[in-house]
């Protein structure tokens, strides 16, 4: 049985239920609070607007985090494990439903929230698109 520990913050941390043991909560919980506070109060929220274009999408809400040419900084991996979605592993794997599922569900550590109120339906098939296709790597190659 794990026994809660207190970090520097004096919050109780069980180790056993964590998914990032090696970031301490005082390094990235300022970052999500801070990502979950501004999507909440829209200031990442649409600045696309009513746009359809998977591209403008990303840019508008996803590049914070992961980039802008989908891949995220060394600081946003380690602090609240923002996948690369340039990787070969991933781009091996990717489709349009994968991408929708998880920018519908947020991500399973929590750390992604759902976009489901930023987002309306048709922005999310766009920018799932946008994301799965090879024109989602073309900028990165320029």
């Amino acid at each position: 049985m794990h026994r809660a520990q207190e970090d520097s913050t004096g919050l109780a941390i069980d180790p056993a239920r964590w998914h990032i043991d090696p970031v301490r909560t005082s390094t990235w919980l300022p970052v999500a609070l801070g990502l979950a506070a501004a999507i909440a109060s829209g200031a990442c929220g649409n600045p696309a607007g009513q746009s359809i274009d998977g591209a403008t999408i990303f840019s508008a809400n996803c590049a914070v985090c992961h980039g802008e040419h989908g891949k995220p900084t060394e600081a946003m991996v380690a602090r609240i494990a923002v996948r690369d979605l340039t990787a070969p592993e991933f781009r091996k794997r990717v489709t349009p439903a994968l991408v929708e599922t998880q920018v519908r569900a947020g991500s399973q550590n929590h750390l992604m929230p759902s976009f489901v109120t930023v987002l309306k339906d048709d922005q999310i098939h766009a920018v799932a698109a946008f994301v799965a296709s090879p024109a989602f790597l073309a900028p990165a190659l320029k």
